[in-house]
C-alpha cells in the first residue's frame, strides 16, 4: 500500500494521472482506485484493473499494476 502523504496524493492529481496513463496503456481493462482509511491513519490507496474476463488485479502503484497486466497478456 502507498501512504497518501505523497505529493499530489491528497488533491487527486497523482491518482488521476496514474489512472489515465493505465487506461491509455491498457484499453481492454477498466481501471480504478480504492482508498483504505482509518481514524488513526495512515491512509492508503491501491489501483485495480478488471478485464473482460472479470479477473480483478490490484497493486499499490501504477508501475506494479502495469507489470502485472503485462504478465497476464503473455501467452
Amino acid at each position: 500500500m502507498i501512504p497518501l502523504a505523497r505529493a499530489g496524493e491528497l488533491d487527486g492529481t497523482v491518482v488521476a494521472d496514474d489512472v489515465a496513463e493505465l487506461a491509455r496503456d491498457f484499453p481492454d481493462y477498466e481501471i480504478g482506485v480504492a482508498y483504505v482509511t482509518s481514524a488513526s491513519g495512515p491512509d492508503f490507496r491501491y489501483l485495480w484493473a478488471r478485464g473482460t474476463d472479470r479477473v480483478l488485479v490490484a497493486a499499490p502503484d501504477r508501475a506494479l499494476l502495469a507489470g502485472k497486466l503485462r504478465r497476464l497478456a503473455l501467452p
